[in-house]
């Protein structure tokens, strides 16, 4: 989570606890006219506020959905992206050196050189090896620091390590923390062996990495993060991956591009052998970006985006709901009131033409 809030930092340039985002439709090559202005008049009257760890969104004043980040991102039930319960301060550094004070039995100091790649070289490294049973005693209050920074991280005491896990930690020539690594061949985890693989770097001035890999023992899934950063003096030049994979199936995210200019984020998806690729350009400048959405290169929608500081939104949650269904049915017909506000001549043209979008991505999946 931490590195997430690190990416919309650097990707946004957040200037205060909030930042206020609004969007405008200029153009459409697949939308026809009546829901283009349709969706015009929606967007006139639409914000999304965002802090580093939380966003509202809001219609002519009025919250449609709020939510942290972390439990909207993390979790896979609607009752723990809306229930409102705050992520953790930790961040990662102070994460590292509790996990290295919880692990100080098995502490071992070398002096070596590592290459973090964006985030420069190490020259202290400081490595702890614990064996399965030893893993087994450690993972409860081990689960319970990451969990202080990385939602969800708690799922992990139930782990079991076959063979050995590494953890190390990073220094460097100065002696500060810059990053950290860990490794095990083997987890099991809810009934599978996964191999689990995790390495971070940050340092300031030069750039920032994270690496994540965690494929199943037959090699039919995998999932794995990649996030590079280099610093250019205040701006970044960044790339990334997110795939996850299971069988033939497969979904890819990829980044690409700097700060101070172009970025590209691409969605790949491959269903049953039917494929779809997603591409979102943002042409970045100061307090704003112009954008084009494209789908199987046919631009959606085009378009500028502004931001701005903003006070921190109201976080004030619906109740709890483990219906997912049923919050997505609440939020569609909230969304569909809006539309008809906002343009009661041309609304259901709009409606139309994303409901088409939603019919063909399904039976694309099929």
């Amino acid at each position: 989570m931490q590195l997430l809030c690190l990416f919309l930092s650097v990707l946004l340039a957040l200037p205060a606890p909030a930042l206020r985002l609004t969007a405008a439709a200029t153009g459409s090559d697949t939308l026809p006219a009546g829901a283009l202005s349709a969706l015009e008049a929606v967007l006139d009257q639409t914000a999304l506020t965002l802090t580093a760890d939380a966003f509202r969104l809001d219609h002519a004043g009025e919250a449609l959905l709020s939510a942290r980040l972390g439990e909207a991102l993390c979790c896979n039930d609607a009752a723990c992206a809306l229930d409102g319960v705050s992520i953790g301060s930790a961040d990662l550094a102070q994460t590292a050196q509790a996990l290295g004070e919880l692990l100080a039995p098995w502490e071992a100091q070398s002096e070596q050189a590592v290459d973090l790649q964006e985030a420069g070289s190490a020259r202290t490294v400081f490595t702890y090896a614990l064996t399965g049973e030893e893993w087994a005693e450690l993972l409860p209050q081990a689960a319970a620091l990451l969990g202080e920074c990385l939602p969800g991280a708690e799922a992990i005491a139930g782990a079991e390590i076959v063979g050995k896990g590494t953890f190390k930690r990073y220094f460097d020539k100065d002696g500060r923390e810059i990053g950290a690594y860990f490794y095990a061949a083997e987890v099991h985890l809810n009934g599978e062996a996964r191999e689990v693989r995790l390495e971070y770097a940050m340092a300031p001035g030069k750039g920032f990495f994270v690496a994540f890999r965690c494929p199943n023992a037959k090699g039919t899934s995998d999932f794995r993060v990649s996030l590079h950063g280099k610093d250019r003096g205040g701006a970044y030049t960044l790339s990334g991956e997110i795939r996850r994979a299971a069988g033939a199936d497969s979904d890819v995210v990829t980044l690409d591009g700097k700060t101070d200019g172009k970025l590209t984020i691409n969605y790949s998806r491959k269903r049953g052998g039917a494929t779809a690729a997603y591409a979102l350009t943002l042409t970045l400048r100061e307090g704003g970006a112009d954008f084009t959405y494209a789908l199987n290169r046919r631009a959606v929608l085009r378009g500028t985006l502004a931001w701005e500081a903003a006070e921190a939104p109201d976080l004030s949650l619906p109740a709890p709901n483990a219906d997912l269904e049923g919050v997505a049915s609440a939020l569609a017909l909230r969304l569909y009131a809006c539309m008809r506000a906002a343009s009661p001549g041309h609304w259901q043209e709009l409606a139309h033409a994303l409901a088409a979008q939603t019919l063909i991505d399904a039976q694309a999946e099929e």
